[in-house]
């Protein structure tokens, strides 16, 4: 029976969708040379990551979640 019901849902590969995270983290702090630099990362290599060639490394990941995260009160203000 468990087979059955595993079978019939589909798990999504990503959520949230890395790409938008990486643009929403960008907006909230000023633009993509901003999160670039706070993630330690060439301009290059997010846009990549932004383009969906790729995918950040899940350390990277988490840091953009953290940077939504530690923003999300003041970026709605």
């Amino acid at each position: 029976m468990l087979a059955s019901i595993m079978q019939t849902q589909a798990i999504p590969q990503r959520l949230p969708d890395r790409a938008l995270a990486l643009e929403r983290a960008a907006a909230m702090l000023g633009g993509r040379a901003e999160l670039a630099e706070r993630l330690n990362v060439s301009q290059r290599q997010l846009d990549y990551w932004i383009r969906e060639i790729g995918t950040p490394p899940d350390t990277v990941f988490f840091d953009v979640l953290d940077i939504i995260i530690e923003n999300a009160g003041a970026w709605r203000a």
